[in-house]
Parts: structure tokens; sequence; C-alpha cells
């Protein structure tokens, strides 16, 4: 999930780790934790995301009462970055099924890209009260509090993520930035440490890098 509104400490923090400091996952199909949102700059993945829209339509137009189906084209717009389109589709979803955990996760991560980070927050909260074992929730919620300087609320997100799944990389991710943020040195590294070896790429490069080497102690 990109940076959108940048605070000292973010600046602080963009510069150690580049950009793409803040890692969040994806959207989910129905109920199934698949994640829809691994995007491609290949044009048969622009082809097969059009077919996508394509094909909920039709199941739109076959089952108009199937919140299922409107979170599927919820997904597909999100693919094709049309993040409006996807938070209208979401938001029918919850229409027909006011409890369709599924597509208020999906409508949140959709609000964070337009920068409605109040709103995402509301939409992930709404998804764990409905199903408390999402670690995905969990874990993009702790996203945004970064955003919001949150950082005390992002720990305790991450810390429910991380419960859920002791193997959740993003959550030791975005728990390490947290923990930098309010000085907790020693325990951001160990966190990244154990971030890239659950497979971070990024952070494992971060870390073996020289603007990374005091963070190696952790290893």
């Amino acid at each position: 999930m990109p940076i959108r509104n940048f605070s000292f400490i973010a600046a602080v923090l963009a510069l150690l780790l580049g950009s793409s400091w803040v890692t969040g996952c994806g959207l989910q199909q129905n109920g199934k934790g698949q994640l829809a949102n691994q995007k491609s700059n290949s044009s048969s993945q622009d082809i097969d995301d059009f077919n996508g829209v394509g094909l909920y339509g039709n199941s739109i137009d076959e089952h108009p009462k199937d919140a299922d189906v409107y979170n599927d084209m919820c997904a597909a717009k999100f693919d094709l970055q049309d993040y409006r389109g996807a938070i209208a589709y979401c938001s029918e979803a919850i229409k027909i099924n006011p409890n369709h955990a599924v597509a208020f996760y999906n409508r949140a991560n959709s609000k964070s890209e337009l920068n409605d980070i109040k709103g995402a927050i509301s939409d992930y909260s709404k998804a764990i009260e409905i199903n408390s074992r999402n670690n995905y929730a969990f874990g993009n919620r702790c996203n945004s509090k970064i955003e919001l300087e949150d950082y005390a609320g992002a720990i305790l997100d991450c810390n429910m993520a991380i419960k859920i799944d002791p193997n959740y990389p993003n959550a030791y991710n975005n728990r390490a930035i947290a923990k930098f943020a309010l000085g907790d040195r020693t325990g951001a590294c160990l966190d990244w440490n154990k971030a890239a070896s659950l497979g971070i790429e990024t952070t494992a490069q971060w870390l073996n890098s020289e603007s990374g080497a005091w963070c190696g102690f952790a290893q």
C-alpha cells in the first residue's frame, strides 16, 4: 500500500526503507482468503481483468441478489484500479448482505487507495467485528493506523494479526515500522528480521544494505 501523507517520521522511514515501506494484503474472494490484486503490467493480465469484469457482469444479470457476485465484481474493478467502481459494487454486496465481512474488507482496501483512511479503518473494523479471525483485516488496519500516525494502535492490530497467523510477514514488517516510530529500535529490528525470514524481499535487501547494517545485529 503506497505512502500518502508523510509526517516527519514517515519521511525518515521512507529514506531508510524506500517508498514502499508499508506492506499490505490485497483483496479477498468470497470467504476463501484468496488474494485478487496480484497485478501484472502484461497485456494478457489486462485482458484477464477485463474478461473478469465481463464475466461477473453477466453473473450479476443472472443473480441480481447474490452478494458474492457483487463482491467478485468489486475485486475485478479493484484490479483495474477503478476504486470508486469497486466501492460501488462492494457497497451493493453489503446492502444485500450486511454481514458480508469480505465485502467490508475489500471496500476498505478500495477506500484506502483513494486516501480515505478513516473510512478504510471503519470498514476494516466492521470486517473484524463480523469475522474476528481475519488476520488480513487486522494487518491492513494496522497499515491505516500507521498512516494516521496511531503507532500504538497499529502495534495492537499487528499483534492480533500475528496471533492469528504467526507466519504473516506483512504484520511483522508493519509492526516494526510502528515500533521504530515509537523509538523501539531493538523491537523494530527483531520484527524486520522476522519479516525478511518470512519472505519480504525488500526488507531483506535493506537489512543487507549499508543503510540497514545497523539493524543486522538481530539476525
